[in-house]
């Protein structure tokens, strides 16, 4: 694969660091006890590696994939969620959905139909099949119904409805304030149709990204991503908010996995990248300088 600009530097200091962690554990020094053979000198660097991965591995399970705070049964009312709070709902019918950090929604099941306003943020619905009860999601004047699908809804001044398993329609009407009529959209697994607030043209449905769904675990996948936009993904999970002392940095291309909602992993990240510091000596503010 051709390296892009940084990217190879990159990769030679990373290759330098490892050479160097496994020539250290090769010729650490092992105590042994008599009437034991002593394993050949590469196995020792073996299995410490491979002790080391596997502590590796189940720290990052643990911080990657520890349970959301839950609320259980709910009927009808209302739920928002703070900024950095990620939250999982059990509705009353079987459905469930993870409310995003800073997401409102208002629930109001009934004996005809089920609906879910969401009033702002990201939300995943799973929905429980319930053919007698049609499950309708509104955001703003547009609206999904399904009888039991998932996908994800984003709404804020970018609109967007992540479709991953079942089909849904999705009732689009007022992309732009002078647009009279509505349109009726039907999404398969795998589509989206993402579209901004008042834009001219009508939305329009196209293939969703692998990493348009990874908000739920966290961990972002980047692939020649601009900083500014992992910025401001990850300054919406904190009070504490990521700031570049030259902003025409913010176009440059990140590539790699970080945890989106660790503000502090994510502006070293950037730092490393950039191959920038970071300065901590204001409150409330992680400003990344060269």
């Amino acid at each position: 694969m051709a390296a892009k600009d940084g990217r190879q530097h990159f990769y030679e200091k990373l290759s330098a660091s490892v050479g160097v962690a496994a020539g250290a554990a090769a010729v650490a020094p092992m105590h042994v006890e008599k009437g034991v053979a002593q394993m050949p000198g590469w196995r020792p660097a073996l299995a410490a590696a491979t002790v080391m991965t596997l502590i590796t591995a189940a720290l990052v399970m643990m911080f990657f994939y520890a349970p959301f705070a839950r609320t259980d049964a709910l009927g009808g009312g209302k739920l928002a969620t703070r900024i950095g709070e990620v939250r999982e709902v059990r509705l009353e019918d079987g459905s469930t959905l993870i409310l995003d950090t800073g997401t409102s929604i208002n629930v109001d099941l009934s004996a005809e139909q089920r609906v879910v306003s969401l009033e702002r943020g990201r939300a995943r619905f799973r929905i429980a099949h319930d053919a007698a009860r049609p499950f309708i999601v509104r955001f703003g004047q547009n609206e999904i119904l399904s009888p039991g699908t998932i996908f994800d809804v984003t709404y804020g001044h970018r609109i967007a409805i992540h479709l991953l398993e079942g089909s849904a329609d999705v009732k689009v009407h007022g992309w732009r304030s002078s647009a009279r009529s509505e349109r009726l959209f039907r999404l398969h697994p795998g589509e989206q149709l993402a579209f901004l607030d008042g834009q001219a043209m009508s939305p329009s449905v196209m293939s969703a990204k692998p990493t348009d769904e990874q908000w739920v675990s966290g961990v972002k996948d980047l692939d020649d991503v601009p900083i500014s936009e992992v910025i401001a993904e990850a300054n919406s999970y904190s009070t504490t908010q990521i700031v570049l002392a030259d902003p025409g940095l913010g176009s440059r291309e990140i590539f790699g996995s970080v945890h989106i909602r660790d503000i502090d992993a994510v502006a070293e990240a950037i730092a490393a990248f950039l191959e920038a510091r970071i300065d901590r000596s204001h409150p409330g503010k992680l400003i990344i300088t060269k």
